[in-house]
């Protein structure tokens, strides 16, 4: 038996979580939902076959344009790797991959929003420009390390596009297609990109609610004892870590509102997104571990350097975060409370699209299975059929 007063402190605990992810969500929905609608324009506006051509060769310029690119795209660490690859494979050089690779899971439209409204409008200028600062400075370091030491270029292989080689082939129809409809645009912004980052956005804002209920604002202070050992902390916990730019939105804020300096907040919301421990072995291997290290060294040096500029600007120049503040006068409360209700709708309707809804497809397919299968099987009906005419017909002559 657990004791009443243990009873009433958990249910307690547990109510004031909620009320704090309900406050979360209410101050950041009807952002999220205006940053997905960005991502819908520029998915329309932004075709692959439009700026893979302007990232093409070596040299400053395409890096400068990859980061540019890569800012608003809606690709966390993961599913930026597919992207990055067919630039490559289009002719982008070293230099730029790299600078795709780190600005766009970095930051996004979405995470843009988020930002202005859980953190304040500074730290949303602060981050996409840090994150574009990150991205150059890795472009230009591979340049220069290609020139000194030799580039070695990824094999110049066409991939199978048969259905047997692993590769959709709607995927690849996605790749070629040269324009996108405004409908396809607001599909794949709420659709695609939503069910991506619904799932860790939720857990950032419940993340966040239990720091918040939790965790007392000395302990921050005792653990971090310094701007400095706090940026290596967040630096050391958020490389090898998977989170999304919108999922580490939420847990910033909620360190900030614990005593956590702005400085290392932004280590995190920059080492955090850019990278996870699983897509650094891919990299190496697609890369090269020379520029691997460049890579993560790039990731950190200019994450901290970022930190103590930005702890420099809040504390000496007198900078302040002011989230919530500035939106209240111009979005009424019904509003926020109107997006906070359409994005828990929404996200109900995501979850029975990915968990029941594709089920469903999955176990219709499976009857008709893939078309190498059916290939198989036709032929071998098909090779089947002369003999079972000629058995047929045996019988037919054995009896008369």
């Amino acid at each position: 038996m657990i004791p009443l007063t243990a009873q009433s402190s958990l249910a307690s605990s547990v109510t004031a979580i909620i009320y704090a992810t309900w406050d979360m969500l209410r101050e950041s929905a009807i952002f999220l939902l205006f940053g997905l609608l960005i991502a819908a324009f520029l998915h329309v506006w932004m075709s692959r076959s439009r700026w893979g051509n302007l990232l093409r060769g070596e040299g400053v310029r395409p890096v400068l344009l990859a980061s540019a690119i890569g800012l608003p795209m809606p690709l966390c660490s993961c599913s930026v790797l597919p992207a990055a690859i067919a630039l490559r494979k289009q002719g982008a050089g070293k230099g730029a991959t790299l600078s795709f690779l780190i600005s766009t899971p970095e930051t996004s439209a979405q995470s843009v929003m988020l930002t202005y409204s859980l953190i304040g409008p500074m730290m949303a200028i602060i981050r996409p420009l840090a994150s574009c600062i990150t991205a150059i400075v890795a472009g230009v370091l591979e340049i220069l390390f290609s020139k000194k030491f030799g580039d070695a270029s990824m094999p110049d292989t066409a991939p199978d596009h048969s259905c047997c080689s692993g590769i959709k082939p709607n995927a690849l129809e996605d790749e070629i297609t040269p324009t996108v409809s405004i409908a396809e645009g607001l599909r794949h912004a709420f659709v695609k990109v939503f069910d991506d980052i619904v799932f860790w956005m939720f857990v950032g804002f419940i993340a966040a609610a239990m720091i918040k209920v939790w965790m007392p604002n000395a302990l921050i202070d005792a653990v971090m004892r310094g701007p400095l050992l706090a940026m290596l902390i967040m630096l050391v916990v958020g490389i090898p870590m998977y989170v999304c730019a919108e999922g580490s939105t939420p847990v910033a804020a909620a360190l900030i509102a614990q005593g956590l300096s702005p400085g290392a907040a932004l280590v995190f919301l920059l080492a955090g997104p850019a990278t996870n421990i699983g897509s650094v072995g891919l990299l190496r291997s697609l890369l090269g571990t020379r520029t691997v290290v460049v890579y993560l060294a790039s990731i950190a040096c200019v994450s901290v350097g970022a930190g103590l500029c930005v702890d420099w600007l809040f504390n000496v120049q007198g900078f302040s975060l002011t989230p919530h503040a500035t939106h209240d006068s111009f979005v009424p409360g019904w509003i926020r409370t109107a997006g906070a209700v359409a994005l828990l709708a929404w996200t109900c309707t995501s979850i029975w699209r990915t968990q029941f809804a594709n089920k469903n497809r999955s176990s219709a397919s499976d009857e008709t299975s893939n078309c190498c299968h059916d290939s198989v099987v036709g032929s071998c009906e098909s090779d089947s059929s002369p003999s079972s005419s000629s058995l047929s017909s045996s019988s037919s002559s054995s009896s008369s």
